[in-house]
């Protein structure tokens, strides 16, 4: 991997945009070279990062998504989040090593690269102020997540909230051949899969998808 691979430097872009107004940590960029793995592709469906363990990584997407489970009181498990191409899955739980309550499933055909908690560490050992500036960077990072789902499900009509959907996860549309299921998608919509599906179909007949 060199500074002029094309993923690298979307990285880059991504970290940046992240924090507009704060540069990049000085020496940041050889050590992020050093510890960032690279493409690790997934034919199926897979586990990351298990609830109720420490979580060894912080993802990258390079290509298709990961996907994110939680469970609510009752014990059922819902999609939380999804990451798509260009994002970063890392949840608090990666910074401070403490158990997570969340999954991360990488779904099938799809590219991540990585970087260990151990590299994260020596980052933090060699550049000061660092630790402190992952922190905050992965504080308003998810924060915005938070919000576009927030946004999301403010959307009153169910037809209106199924096609912005799609419009922000292009990646899952046609259906058919999605590396995401249905059930989860009505989960993450807080719709019904029945609902998901006639919208579907009202919006491909009217030609919006």
């Amino acid at each position: 991997m060199s500074r002029h691979d094309d993923v690298f430097k979307r990285l880059l872009k991504l970290l940046q945009r992240i924090t507009p107004n704060v540069p990049l940590p000085d020496g940041l960029v050889p050590l992020l070279l050093q510890w960032l793995s690279d493409d690790i592709g997934y034919v199926k469906e897979a586990t990351l990062e298990w609830q109720g363990e420490k979580p060894r990584y912080a993802y990258f997407v390079v290509k298709g998504c990961l996907k994110v489970n939680a469970w609510n009181e009752d014990g059922d498990m819902y999609m939380l989040r999804i990451y798509r191409p260009d994002t970063i899955a890392a949840f608090k739980e990666f910074l401070t090593q403490e158990a997570s309550d969340y999954e991360i499933r990488v779904c099938r055909n799809s590219v991540v690269r990585r970087i260990s908690i151990e590299g994260m560490r020596e980052i933090y050992r060699l550049l000061p102020g660092m630790e402190k500036f992952a922190f905050d960077t992965a504080l308003n990072y998810n924060q915005s997540k938070e919000k576009l789902h927030r946004d999301l499900l403010a959307i009153e009509q169910t037809d209106d909230r199924v096609l912005r959907f799609y419009k922000l996860f292009s990646m899952l549309y046609p259906a058919k051949g999605s590396r995401i299921r249905d059930a989860d998608i009505a989960s993450f919509l807080h719709i019904s899969r029945d609902q998901l599906k006639k919208a579907r179909t009202r919006l491909k007949r009217e030609g919006l998808l």
